[in-house]
């Protein structure tokens, strides 16, 4: 958290700075559109991963963290994730934590995941509240199970509006290479 308050500070008053001074950046370069009250804030995470904290009024309201794996276990996935027997370089989304900021930092990891691996992303889709499960959120960003029946199942609980109890289906989930344009472009309602 102390990060995050050095951070904050320092965008304080470098845009007290801004206002004063009329200029536009300290180097004169081109304008930005940095909103000093609601940011994303990358930080380095453990074992190579990266953590990305989405600031909103000078409080952390989301968090993801994620790093470029080689070494899980993909039986199953499609061919777009596998090289004969070698799992190609995926990104492996760890945890994401949101309040209303979810779809946005999934957008930050599907960015790098597109830079780094082809568009190759997994996950776990864990229930964090133990009310309901989040399949139904990767889902309509895109994400899969391998097994089709559940694809069918989650999309059924969407289309009635119902939630999904925790523990229904299985954790993995994938992006299929033709729905990485769909999470980029997937605005919130």
């Amino acid at each position: 958290m102390g990060l995050t308050k050095l951070c904050l500070n320092l965008v304080q008053k470098t845009s007290a700075w801004v206002k004063a001074s009329g200029k536009t950046s300290i180097l004169q370069t081109k304008p930005t559109n940095f909103n000093p009250k609601e940011f994303m804030l990358p930080l380095k995470g453990k074992n190579g991963g990266k953590i990305v904290r989405y600031i909103k009024d000078g409080k952390v309201i989301g968090s993801i963290e994620y790093a470029v794996n080689t070494t899980a276990a993909l039986k199953g996935y499609p061919d777009y994730y596998l090289n004969s027997s070698e799992t190609l370089p995926s990104i492996f989304i760890r945890w994401l934590k949101a309040n209303h900021c979810g779809t946005e930092l999934m957008q930050v990891a599907c960015h790098d995941a597109k830079k780094l691996t082809n568009g190759r992303m997994f996950l776990s889709a864990q229930c964090i509240d133990g009310k309901t499960s989040p399949d139904a959120f990767y889902y309509k960003l895109g994400f899969r199970k391998l097994n089709s029946r559940e694809n069918v199942l989650i999309n059924e609980y969407i289309q009635r509006g119902e939630k999904i109890p925790p523990d229904t289906f299985s954790d993995s989930m994938y992006l299929p290479i033709e729905n990485l344009d769909l999470l980029l472009k997937y605005k919130r309602h």
